[in-house]
């Protein structure tokens, strides 16, 4: 099976990178159509940077923002085109030419379907690299720290919940705290007892250490539609606060979290909405407090189940099922050859 991906190869976000590994491993010959490199790259992806495009493709699989989007005449072959992306606010986007658009959310899909309607859509969450991260153990008893990423305005929710549920319950929360961590300077911070920011780059093995040492991830609904870094932490065996709606409807449940009514969004003056979203928020995190056991299982739940339904295996296999049923013909073909790759790549690996 020859794949031809377009994205941003960056190991800070992995989503390309993973799905690439993903490919490889099952067998594929892939190209890579890079639009932003950032070091370092695994050696398997890295290599590919300075190899030739091949001559025909079976799958063009284009993956990024949609202003990054569009199929180049000499693109045209007998190639299935599939645009994996996210709801766009921008006039100049052009995805006519795509045999399917994928969004990585039903908020996506509605809006790219409204938007090309003559066009076939599905849905399917991007996935991520399980291997990078395992459970960590964690002491739930002596102490209990909650986690937001700052990469949108929506981490103010968290940190105002935060510095009300302390004065108002001190004696329940003596032992909490939030972390507030992500790539951005951040202005206007709320200085409580109990919070602290982290800015930065981090490699993966400080993050994944990071996030062994918190207990619950708070997941707004505008973090964005992926929620990546709440399947990376909930693999781990922490659990999470999250709203519904967006990327979340399709891994979020009680089983391993704790949803919510949507909201989450950046506290403004006279917003009601958001702050009838914050009161919710804050039952939600005193729950938390106060019933650490049940949190604890369900971070183990997590742990069990999240790899097994968001690896990019699994992702790749419903993104193969949804082409098959969206293309008519060349869908079918398609899944076949790639079934027939990946049956090859097993029998080479167990010689």
């Amino acid at each position: 099976m020859r794949v031809c991906v377009r994205g941003d190869l960056d190991p800070y976000e992995g989503d390309v990178l993973g799905l690439i590994q993903t490919l490889l491993k099952r067998g594929a010959e892939v190209h890579v159509e890079p639009l932003r490199v950032c070091a370092p790259l695994p050696a398997e992806v890295a290599v590919l940077l300075v190899q030739q495009p091949l001559d025909s493709y079976d799958l063009l699989l284009h993956m990024t923002e949609p202003t990054e989007l569009g199929i180049r005449p000499t693109d045209k072959t007998d190639a299935v085109s599939v645009a994996w992306t996210a709801m766009h606010d921008f006039d100049e986007v052009y995805l006519d030419e795509y045999d399917l658009i994928v969004g990585y959310d039903t908020l996506s899909t509605e809006r790219l379907s409204h938007d090309y309607a003559k066009k076939a859509h599905a849905t399917v969450h991007a996935g991520y690299r399980t291997k990078d991260w395992p459970a960590a153990a964690r002491d739930w008893d002596s102490g209990l720290s909650f986690c937001v990423s700052s990469h949108t305005l929506s981490h103010q929710s968290a940190v105002r919940a935060f510095a009300d549920l302390r004065a108002e319950y001190p004696e329940d929360f003596a032992d909490v705290e939030l972390h507030v961590w992500g790539d951005e300077l951040l202005y206007n911070k709320t200085l409580a007892p109990g919070i602290e920011y982290h800015t930065g780059y981090w490699s993966q093995d400080v993050v994944a250490d990071f996030y062994a040492e918190q207990h619950v991830m708070i997941v707004p609904r505008c973090t964005g539609s992926q929620s990546t870094p709440a399947l990376q932490f909930l693999s781990t065996g922490g659990t999470v606060i999250a709203s519904r709606g967006r990327g979340a409807t399709q891994w979020l449940s009680s089983t391993i979290g704790y949803p919510i009514d949507d909201g989450m969004q950046a506290i403004f003056p006279g917003d009601r909405d958001n702050r009838e979203a914050l009161t919710e928020l804050k039952d939600a995190m005193l729950h938390v407090v106060r019933n650490r056991g049940e949190a604890r299982r369900k971070g183990e739940q997590a742990a069990n189940l999240i790899p097994d339904m968001c690896g990019w295996d699994k992702v790749l296999d419903r993104l193969f099922y949804a082409i098959a049923e969206k293309v008519p013909g060349r869908g079918q073909r398609l899944l076949h050859t790639a079934r027939v790759a990946q049956e090859q790549a097993r029998e080479r690996k167990s010689r």
